[in-house]
């Protein structure tokens, strides 16, 4: 990505929302209520497979060598935190 870029320019990555919002988005609200009583495994699946996909694309993302808001990302957010902190999230 870098070499597509000026000098010194960084791209900031897009957060496609969080897992409860993915969640929400795909099944719908009243859908996951009705699910969490009658099908729990189907929801905590359903978590699993949207919280990894994010997690996969924030880890994709962190190899970009232009990644930055003005400051490098390894000084203002590490990536392995940042990464631990999303993989804490699928627990």
């Amino acid at each position: 990505m870098a070499d597509y870029l000026p000098d010194g320019m960084k791209i900031i990555i897009f957060s496609p929302d969080g897992i409860l919002e993915n969640v929400i988005r795909l099944i719908g609200y009243e859908n996951l209520c009705y699910l969490l009583y009658d099908e729990p495994d189907v929801v905590s699946d359903v978590f699993e497979q949207v919280g990894s996909r994010i997690y996969r694309y924030y880890k994709t993302a962190f190899k970009a060598y232009a990644l930055g808001t003005g400051n490098s990302v390894p000084t203002y957010v590490p990536e392995e935190n940042y990464l631990a902190m999303t993989a804490a999230a699928l627990l």
